[in-house]
């Protein structure tokens, strides 16, 4: 009967040619076992299952409750502000070049200085633009959604009935007192009072 070497040498046995096939079945079994502890241990997540509590998956958003997202809002007040204020300044420049391209689209732009008035206003806009990504860069880090940056409305997410809901605040107001469900706008949203927040844990 022909043999053959398994290829490892610190085993050194030597398997008869037709037990190949009984062989590789009994790797395979193997292997199937391995992967049913494995999933058995790790099951795989349903992407739509409803959250049991305030558990944090990993990478995603925080979860707060009112109190812990009335505790952001200096910050949060102050960089919406900014936010706003920026928004209004890149549509006055955003404006500003317009008028400057219609000018040289009829050809009354060759002049030196048409040209740098052209260039100062680019370079702003593009400031502007570089700063305004920074303060979205800040909101995200903190977990914080900008809902309706002309109005001012910001969401936080929470965990309200076994569902995640955001909590909704307007820069005018002190303190967090509405909320609305995750695909809903800020004209939807309703009080607070009464409700209970699931807290999120690590």
């Amino acid at each position: 009967m022909n043999w053959r070497k398994t290829g490892n040498p610190a085993r050194d046995r030597r398997i008869p040619l037709p037990n190949r096939i009984t062989a590789a079945k009994q790797s395979i079994r193997r292997q199937t076992r391995i992967v049913i502890m494995v999933h058995a241990v790790n099951p795989p997540t349903d992407p739509n299952r409803r959250p049991r509590s305030g558990r944090r998956d990993a990478g995603a958003s925080p979860i707060f409750t009112p109190e812990q997202a009335n505790r952001t809002l200096p910050l949060v007040r102050r960089i919406v502000q900014d936010v706003m204020q920026l928004r209004h300044e890149i549509a006055a420049l955003n404006q500003q070049l317009a008028g400057l391209n219609e000018r040289d689209a009829k050809g009354l732009g060759r002049h030196r200085d048409f040209v740098d008035e052209v260039d100062d206003v680019r370079d702003s806009l593009q400031q502007d633009r570089d700063r305004l990504s920074g303060h979205m860069d800040e909101l995200a880090k903190l977990g914080v959604v900008l809902h309706d940056d002309a109005e001012g409305y910001v969401d936080f997410r929470a965990v309200h009935d076994r569902r995640i809901i955001h909590l909704c605040w307007h820069i005018d107001e002190p303190e967090i007192r509405y909320w609305h469900e995750a695909n809903e706008v800020a004209a939807k949203r309703r009080c607070i009072e009464g409700r209970r927040f699931a807290q999120q844990r690590n």
